[in-house]
């Protein structure tokens, strides 16, 4: 009888444990890290990250797959290591360097002021979103604002992903 209820008493605290796990990961943003770096489609998740290299440093919007792809070439990376390289850097909020040659390939997007600045997520999405089960960002926004909208989605934990059927940027749900 002792046996079986330390062994009940066991599983529950270790199901309990992992609540609490799961718990602390959202609220520190490694859910959402771990959900865009594994989105390797084509037409993945974008992401917005602090960079260096010998002629730039800034933020830039790039997408997941071309990320993935230039450290796989340069470095060999397979998709654990990048996952798990990037989600340690972003939970950081460290700066990642890369070469000028990526910076220039056209697979990074620069963002300068952000005018969303002082909007929540649930405002710029509101705003510049279709409502409905597939939220598109509306028609008419420029190329440099959809990259701020972007940028500071991917900083409040939303990510956006182009559709692989319109090319419209659309929210990762």
């Amino acid at each position: 009888m002792k046996k079986n209820f330390l062994l009940i008493l066991m599983v529950f605290i270790s199901l309990l444990y992992g609540k609490v796990s799961r718990a602390q990961e959202k609220e520190s943003g490694v859910d959402f890290f771990t959900k865009v770096l594994n989105d390797n489609g084509r037409y993945g998740a974008f992401l917005a990250l602090k960079v260096k290299s010998k002629s730039f440093t800034g933020t830039v919007v790039t997408e997941n797959f071309c990320l993935y792809r230039y450290y796989n070439e340069t470095h060999g990376w397979q998709k654990n290591e990048y996952v798990n390289f990037l989600r340690e850097r972003l939970n950081a909020d460290d700066t990642i360097r890369l070469d000028d040659q990526y910076i220039k390939s056209g697979h990074c997007f620069f963002t300068s002021e952000i005018k969303v600045d002082s909007l929540s997520a649930n405002e710029i999405v509101k705003l510049y979103f279709t409502p409905g089960e597939i939220s598109v960002m509306r028609s008419g926004i420029t190329f440099n604002d959809r990259n701020r909208i972007v940028r500071k989605l991917f900083e409040n934990k939303v990510a956006c992903r182009t559709d692989d059927e319109t090319g419209a940027v659309v929210l990762v749900k």
